[in-house]
């Protein structure tokens, strides 16, 4: 059987069994941001044109990366051991949900973790890291719900990994 067929059995499944169902979110949910206070703590507020919230940049617009995130990894060294390869991965992760299918992308770096492998930074472990860099050099925007739209759940399944975008 097709693997579309099967996931979509799965989704109707979900569905049917009410796992998973539609939600529709009022417009001003979307524009959430973090405001400091007096006293150190942060409370959030609704409907602000923009702001930072928990190390993104959220406005009317949409979601997206805050610049000094992307530069800092755009900065980074290759790594040379394998703490410096778990933080780099770390802070990817922190941008998975920008970068399509970057864990496929980076499975030659998931490589260097391997309980008895040498961290030995290789050609396509650099080419994976060029390919992110680049990719950061203009990073797409995350935009907000409109209200009415249906959303569609998009799932891509490989050997090694697997991914899925809400859109």
């Amino acid at each position: 059987m097709d693997i579309s067929v099967k996931i979509k059995e799965e989704i109707t499944k979900q569905f049917d069994a009410k796992v998973i169902c539609v939600m529709r979110y009022p417009a001003w949910l979307a524009n959430v941001v973090s405001v400091p206070k007096k006293d150190g703590k942060t409370r959030c507020a609704f409907g602000v044109p923009s702001g930072k919230l928990l190390g993104f940049i959220v406005s009317r617009r949409g979601i997206e990366l805050d610049s000094s995130k992307i530069i800092a990894i755009q900065e980074l060294m290759p790594p040379r051991n394998k703490t410096e390869v778990m933080s780099l991965l770390g802070r990817l992760n922190y941008i998975s949900r920008f970068i399509a299918q970057l864990m496929t992308i980076c499975e030659s770096i998931f490589k260097l973790l391997k309980k008895d492998a040498a961290v030995k930074w290789t050609d396509e472990c650099q080419e994976a890291f060029d390919k992110i860099k680049g990719y950061l050099s203009n990073p797409p925007m995350l935009i907000p719900l409109e209200p009415g739209r249906p959303l569609i759940l998009y799932l891509t399944v490989l050997d090694n990994s697997f991914g899925c975008v809400l859109g």
